[in-house]
């Protein structure tokens, strides 16, 4: 799926006309300064003028602090109770919605499985924060493109994602989680290295052809987040969809469907 191009955008006070959001948010600095409450940057007051109510912490419903980076108030409050605790309400939905059908096909499993793996490890973000959980080189490396390129923190990203998305193969059903995903932009991010290192036997091959198949076959039908595939560390398409996330500049489709960008 390629991405809609830019829309014009308004400004809510004098209703001129934008190519984005970005260029709304300086008109609004430099044209309607006076009416910005003090300490509030024009992004967040432009979203206060756009928007019904304050973004409540999904779990303790305390106010949120607003993110630059999104330009949007975060989904949690920033408190380590609720961070943990909305990864519990993420395990318990899984659990009752897939009954743990057994040990392998089990998300919490797969999960400690990765991380056991030799190739893990844990990366160490600039300005601290929490390390993050990785599983190969290619994981590495997208952490550390975020991290230094595309200005995003520790807290901004969970690895692997707290979602889990079923599929199934020869009969049975499988659990499949993506590598990464940031909760304020409600993406999953999958990393491949693109087949340079394959398993060589035939078999194996066609066997995993088939369940990546399904995989991106389950994320592509989903509308609860966006979804993006990266292949051989090719970042293009990654910073121009979170640009456009952070913008929200999207189309009433791209809302509804929500925005899935997979490499032919």
């Amino acid at each position: 799926m390629k991405l809609n191009t830019i829309r014009k955008c308004k400004c809510p006070i004098c209703r001129k006309n934008y190519v984005s959001k970005d260029a709304v948010y300086d008109h609004i600095e430099r044209s309607h300064s006076d009416m910005i409450p003090e300490g509030i940057p024009s992004d967040q007051y432009y979203y206060d003028l756009t928007h019904d109510k304050h973004t409540v912490c999904v779990i303790c419903k305390r106010r949120t602090p607003w993110n630059p980076k999104t330009h949007k108030y975060a989904r949690l409050c920033g408190r380590k109770e609720c961070a943990q605790k909305n990864r519990e309400i993420f395990k318990e939905r899984m659990m009752r919605v897939y009954n743990k059908y057994n040990l392998a096909n089990d998300p919490e499993h797969q999960k400690k499985m990765l991380a056991a793996r030799k190739i893990s490890g844990k990366y160490q973000w600039e300005n601290g924060g929490e390390p993050t959980t990785y599983v190969g080189s290619y994981e590495k490396d997208f952490l550390l493109n975020c991290d230094t390129v595309f200005n995003f923190e520790s807290a901004d990203i969970i690895a692997p994602s707290p979602n889990v998305y079923r599929y199934q193969y020869n009969g049975e059903d499988h659990f499949y989680i993506p590598d990464f995903y940031i909760p304020d932009l409600r993406l999953e991010v999958e990393i491949k290295d693109g087949g340079d290192n394959p398993n060589m036997h035939h078999k194996i091959q066609a066997v995993d052809k088939v369940k990546e198949k399904y995989k991106d076959d389950a994320l592509l039908k989903q509308r609860d987040n966006n979804y993006i595939k990266v292949v051989n560390k090719k970042y293009g398409d990654f910073l121009a969809l979170i640009n456009k996330l952070r913008s929200d500049d999207l189309s009433p489709e791209e809302r509804r469907n929500k925005i899935k960008i997979k490499p032919e």
